[in-house]
């Protein structure tokens, strides 16, 4: 079995980091719990340059490397991986952090996970001729995973439409009122719930 996880708000604890840092940075005052929306410029209240200046510090490797697990992730992965069942982390993070994303697997016993950079969010800008990138949607073979576990509601629009790919919904504020424009989505409310419904 082939199984899709996402890193950031999946694997680690980003947004919370997020909104604290926003809080202390820049003396926006919204909780985790009152993010309401994917787009944190929107659900922070933030300028375009304290998003950018937010974007910039969080995907500095200092931060990246501080980010808590999410509670359960780490047991339930290495269960998983034991079982032998193929485990691949699928993040929008710039691939410019493919040695910290690992480092940060590596130090929490997942080391020698496979990691797929992709551009989920149509973010980067085009890469130089050679220079590493990551994956276009189109480039990535979202189909060959059995099992994807996703919080971004637009990522899960479209793994949910592909046949034979069983899609969770990473319980999160910003997805709680999702319904997927095509096909179906379970919820997972934690990893404990994940465990359960993936069972080894």
């Amino acid at each position: 079995m082939r199984i899709y996880v996402d890193f950031d708000d999946v694997v680690c604890e980003t947004a919370r980091c997020l909104s604290a840092w926003a809080r202390n940075w820049f003396g926006v005052d919204v909780s985790y719990e009152n993010i309401r929306w994917f787009d944190l410029r929107r659900s922070l209240g933030l300028t375009d340059g304290q998003y950018g200046e937010l974007m910039a510090r969080a995907h500095a490797e200092d931060a990246l490397l501080r980010y808590p697990p999410t509670p359960g992730a780490v047991k339930t992965l290495s269960r998983w991986r034991r079982a032998g069942l193929e485990v691949t982390v699928v993040t929008g993070r710039p691939v410019t952090t493919r040695t910290v994303s690992h480092a940060w697997l590596a130090h929490y016993g997942l080391a020698g996970m496979p990691i797929v950079f992709v551009d989920k969010y149509r973010r980067e800008a085009a890469a130089p001729s050679g220079a590493a990138r990551a994956l276009t949607l189109d480039e990535f073979d979202a189909p060959a995973f059995d099992v994807a576990v996703e919080d971004a509601p637009l990522v899960l629009d479209l793994l949910a439409a592909i046949p034979g790919t069983r899609a969770f919904v990473f319980d999160r504020p910003w997805n709680r009122d999702y319904t997927p424009a095509r096909g179906r989505v379970e919820r997972a409310a934690d990893w404990a719930a994940l465990a359960t419904a993936v069972a080894v």
